[in-house]
């Protein structure tokens, strides 16, 4: 005969999974830069089965994985707004202590997102402005980003997408404004007709 004890009977739970981050690597790499898409082990994903509920939003499935199961699904509609301007406020953020890796990493998920999903003519107009001119909720980012790569981004964007917005009521406004915004535009709209002459 066999004998059994109460610990062969108790069946063993499995030691719950603990959600750990990534470590980050000791100093960035070019790999390290490439765009890719937020996985941090459940906690913020972007959620790439879900449809967004209006244009320029992102659906972000912002579960626990320790929280009871009617909690996991919860979701959050991001705009497309307010990831450019935390975009736009981590770069001014890179600038301000002089991290280049980290303006140079906001500036390839800025380019992959205008990428993946073009803002419309409303959004790219905010981030314009955010860009190229002061105001009481930025402050002088316009200062701190003149002549940066960033810019050089958004002025020949604009000039890609100008067949698209050039419609746009917001659009005309801020081309009527003038400023360094429009003299940007319009060197590399001159640009691209001058290299297609050629």
């Amino acid at each position: 005969m066999h004998k059994l004890t109460t610990a062969a009977l108790v069946k063993k739970k499995p030691a719950p999974k603990q959600n750990q981050l990534p470590s980050p690597p000791m100093s960035p790499t070019r790999e390290h830069l490439k765009p890719q898409l937020p996985n941090v082990n459940g906690f913020l994903t972007l959620s790439s089965e879900l449809k967004p509920m209006k244009p320029n939003t992102v659906s972000i499935d912002v579960g626990n994985g320790a929280a009871e199961p009617q909690q996991r699904s919860r979701k959050s509609v991001v705009t497309l707004d307010s990831i450019l301007a935390s975009h736009l406020a981590l770069y001014v953020l890179s600038l301000r202590y002089q991290i280049p890796e980290l303006a140079q990493l906001v500036l390839i998920k800025v380019s992959a997102l205008c990428e993946s999903k073009p803002p419309c003519a409303d959004t790219l107009v905010g981030f314009i402005r955010g860009v190229y001119y002061d105001s009481e909720v930025t402050g002088n980012f316009a200062g701190l980003t003149r002549g940066t790569p960033l810019r050089a981004f958004v002025a020949k964007y604009s000039a890609f997408r100008l067949e698209e917005v050039k419609t746009s009521d917001s659009f005309k406004k801020l081309l009527a404004e003038g400023g360094e915004f429009v003299v940007d535009l319009v060197q590399c709209v001159m640009g691209s007709v001058g290299k297609g002459v050629k």
